[in-house]
């Protein structure tokens, strides 16, 4: 399984989303979209419970207002 976030917007850095792919990369089957405003950089990791910690750039105007962490239950998005 990997795990890929980003802001997924095409065209301006917004829509911070976390994929799922099972077939290394092929296809992303599986998005939620975290945060809908705009987003920039971001790291992601799995938490000893099994949960995915994600830690990205985040405001309201602007991607670099403040920084999020948010914790994803794994099994709420499998």
């Amino acid at each position: 399984i990997l795990l890929f976030l980003n802001p997924a917007d095409a065209s301006s850095r917004q829509n911070m989303t976390l994929r799922i792919s099972y077939d290394q990369g092929k296809t992303w089957p599986v998005s939620k979209v975290l945060h809908a405003g705009p987003a920039a950089y971001s790291d992601i990791t799995r938490l000893k419970s099994g949960d995915i910690g994600c830690l990205y750039e985040a405001g309201v105007k602007s991607p670099y207002e403040g920084i999020v962490f948010q914790r994803v239950k794994f099994k709420e998005i499998r």
